[in-house]
């Protein structure tokens, strides 16, 4: 069956998307669950993590689960969004593949290596962000585009491009981008909540990992430890944003943060600034995944080991030598 078939055939669908949600992912399941909902449907939003303090401004992210327990009788249908693989949804999917086994999927994303998993599928690479792709999907469905499903994709599509700074953002980009603008998404207010989401302690703890920073290669680096978030009082989440900033500096062209998680991992996000450099295949070497131009993952490692690894692997990567 096709997804136009699966979709308008649904009465209560699950949506899902992957762990350590960004802005894409939220609002992907959280767009497409207001625009299924405003058709008569009865849609459930699940994710693995808790969603972040700086998306929890879009409207219905208070009633995203993060559990399939005790799911309501009558599901038939499963969206997995933005997620190239199917233990990106961690228990979600591990408690319950009995679940997946039984009821058809729709996997819809645009990352790299992502195997088709679905019953139906629509994964395409070119795309920016999958909120990109729902844009399209629910105005091709015909399913109604309100207001609050236009501001939560809007975010999806201004967080994946990183503002429309991000070299697949294409002018089919900014079409969905002024379709969602039309269909009501407020886009000063969107913009706001996303970049002024700053507190004095995650400035401080900026300001320690700043002290931390290197550079070699091509390369810049730098670190945020478990004791510098006990001196700030803040979280790791508070971390969020100032890779960002690294990407300011010039004559660069990839950017990595090191975090010391406390469980004996280390979270590492990449960035890449130059052809050269698929930072995707980077992650993927220890687990993760994502564009690109911007990936994921955990080493498990203390700090300054994590640090050799992935730095390893990135500058014989950007030396155009295999990894």
């Amino acid at each position: 069956m096709d997804i136009r078939t699966l979709t308008l055939g649904a009465r209560r669908p699950l949506l899902l998307s992957h762990c350590q949600p960004d802005g894409d992912a939220v609002g992907s399941i959280l767009g497409l669950g207001h625009a299924l909902r405003a058709a008569g449907q009865c849609p459930i939003s699940a994710l693995p993590e808790p969603v972040p303090e700086s998306l929890a401004f879009l409207p219905g992210a208070t009633d995203i689960r993060s559990s399939l327990v005790g799911l309501p009788d009558g599901v038939d249908l499963i969206f997995v969004l933005d997620c190239g693989r199917l233990d990106r949804l961690k228990q979600l999917y591990d408690e319950h593949q009995g679940l997946f086994a039984r009821l058809p999927v729709i996997n819809i994303d645009h990352h790299l290596g992502n195997p088709s998993f679905g019953t139906a599928n629509l994964v395409d690479t070119s795309w920016a962000a999958v909120a990109e792709e729902l844009y399209f999907l629910i105005t091709d469905l015909g399913l109604p585009l309100i207001a609050p499903a236009a501001s939560c994709l809007l975010a999806g599509i201004i967080t994946d491009t990183q503002s429309f700074r991000t070299p697949n953002t294409t002018s089919r980009t900014l079409q969905a981008a002024a379709g969602l603008v039309e269909a009501g998404a407020p886009l000063a207010e969107v913009t706001s909540a996303l970049h002024r989401t700053a507190s004095p302690s995650s400035l401080r703890l900026w300001g320690l990992a700043l002290s931390t920073l290197q550079s070699r290669d091509g390369l810049l680096w730098a670190s945020v430890s478990q004791s510098m978030l006990v001196t700030c009082s803040a979280t790791s989440v508070e971390a969020d944003g100032l890779i960002d900033l690294l990407c300011m500096v010039r004559d660069t062209a990839g950017v990595l943060l090191f975090r010391e998680e406390g469980n004996g991992t280390v979270r590492v996000s990449l960035r890449s600034l130059d052809d050269r450099l698929n930072v995707a295949e980077i992650a993927a070497r220890f687990g993760g995944g994502g564009h690109a131009r911007a990936a994921g993952c955990h080493v498990n490692a203390g700090l300054l080991e994590a640090q050799a690894q992935v730095l390893g692997y990135t500058m014989r990567a950007l030396r155009g030598a295999p990894v």
